[in-house]
């Protein structure tokens, strides 16, 4: 029964499976391969299925042991010390926090140089890291449920703000490069230079980039939350006590327009830092500030989706002497917070603000010094299983990044599509009543 069904029917059933099941389907045939690979699978695929939650921490540490795989760092005065980088992934269900495991880096991103710094964001279930190099910045797409990344050299990336998502409605993975340039002798007066680039196409273009006002500057703080890329940014026009007045500048994904979102007084005229984040699919506003000795942090989200509108949720105060701050969200909306104080060492915890209680994730050893940590809430994707791992050196030319052969992407050994497709239909079936 199984070798007579249809493609159109196998083609529906496979949208019904996991993204390991289907990185298996794309070795049955040609057609199966094509139709997996294609843009509407991914997109469709993405909507209708219910993907697997996680959390992914990336941590940065200081050790004294060499246990673990380390790189030596010499600085100015010739101090050497022990960095180690590692990525977890947590999975974000009931099981929360037992089912945490490494997670296998791409060759390219454990050959960043050390010392460089770096960008984190992620949209639809892929990282981006930008790599601010000496010479050249870089931008790594990484999805780590399938093991496939991108690198894409930013060509004249000095002074310019870079961001990253996904279009919801395409599913083009798009970066937008904002420049800044003075545009009269005071300082306080700069011009945008926007260009948006397109991995489908693999073409940097020029986009309008009209400014909400000529003393507004970008920072490189993002987020992207359903086809819009969120900026915190700073108006110098406007102060308070000295400080620049908080502002959003947002693009959109599909229709690459640069626009604006206004804070109310109590987020836009604060000192303090702002950073933003994503809380269940919304906007978060991170309100981080010292109220006397004592570290504070507000979180503010946006109503419903709908801009300038606000609420504040709750405000977490970290005990004396500790410099404790909120990191992300879980699935649920708990936040996840770094707590480091001289006498407890640094963790990562999530805080309950019901009950007030915190939950370790114990994903650092006791004593732990942490250097840098980043954790993002992801949920698994397909976005990316058209490419090897690659770096994007022009719009003509395409250099591989790992020597090993993928299997999943790269076996063209395949027979006949009519003898696979009845193949196929056998093994899918099986695949599908074991889900």
């Amino acid at each position: 029964m199984a070798n007579s069904l249809p493609i159109e029917i196998q083609a529906e059933i496979i949208k019904h499976l996991p993204i390991k099941s289907l990185i298996r389907c794309t070795l049955l045939s040609k057609l199966f391969s094509s139709i997996i690979k294609s843009s509407s699978f991914v997109t469709e695929h993405s909507v209708r299925h219910n993907q697997q939650h996680y959390l992914i921490a990336h941590l940065k540490k200081i050790i004294s042991s060499l246990t673990l795989r380390i790189e030596l760092i010499t600085s100015p005065d010739t101090t050497v010390y022990a960095r180690s980088k590692l990525y977890v992934s947590i999975i974000d269900n009931d099981t929360f926090p037992q089912n945490k495991s490494p997670i296998t880096v791409p060759e390219f991103i454990k050959r960043f140089e050390p010392g460089q710094s770096y960008g984190f964001c992620s949209s639809q279930g892929l990282l981006c890291l930008f790599e601010d190099a000496v010479v050249e910045k870089k931008c790594i797409i990484w999805n780590p449920s399938i093991r496939r990344c991108i690198v894409i050299p930013i060509p004249d990336a000095s002074a310019t703000v870079v961001g990253f998502g996904v279009c919801p409605d395409s599913s083009d993975i798009k970066l937008v490069k904002i420049r800044e340039y003075d545009n009269s002798a005071t300082s306080n007066s700069v011009n945008w230079e926007a260009e948006v680039y397109t991995v489908s196409s693999g073409i940097w273009k020029t986009v309008r980039s009209d400014k909400p006002h000529e003393s507004v500057s970008l920072n490189s703080d993002q987020v992207a939350i359903n086809g819009i890329i969120y900026f915190s940014a700073n108006d110098y026009s406007s102060r308070m006590n000295g400080y620049p007045k908080n502002l959003i500048i947002t693009f959109d994904l599909t229709s690459d327009k640069i626009g604006e979102v206004q804070l109310p007084d109590s987020l836009a005229l604060v000192s303090g830092v702002l950073y933003l984040s994503r809380r269940m699919e919304s906007l978060a506003v991170i309100h981080d500030y010292e109220e006397g000795e004592q570290r504070v942090c507000d979180v503010w989200m946006m109503k419903h989706g709908v801009r300038n509108s606000y609420e504040k949720l709750f405000t977490f105060r970290a005990p004396k002497d500790s410099d404790d701050r909120v990191l992300g969200f879980r699935k649920n909306g708990d936040p996840i917070l770094l707590r480091s104080g001289p006498s407890k060492g640094d963790k990562i915890e999530v805080y309950n603000p019901s009950s007030e209680q915190f939950t370790d994730l114990e994903v650092f050893g006791s004593g732990d010094c942490i250097e840098a940590v980043i954790v993002d809430s992801l949920a698994e994707t397909l976005h990316l299983i058209d490419l090897s791992n690659t770096i994007l050196i022009n719009d003509d030319n395409k250099v591989d990044v790992d020597n090993e052969k993928d299997a999943a992407n790269d076996n063209d050994d395949h027979d006949d599509d009519d003898d696979d497709a009845t193949t196929a239909a056998s093994v899918l079936m099986d695949m599908f009543q074991a889900k």
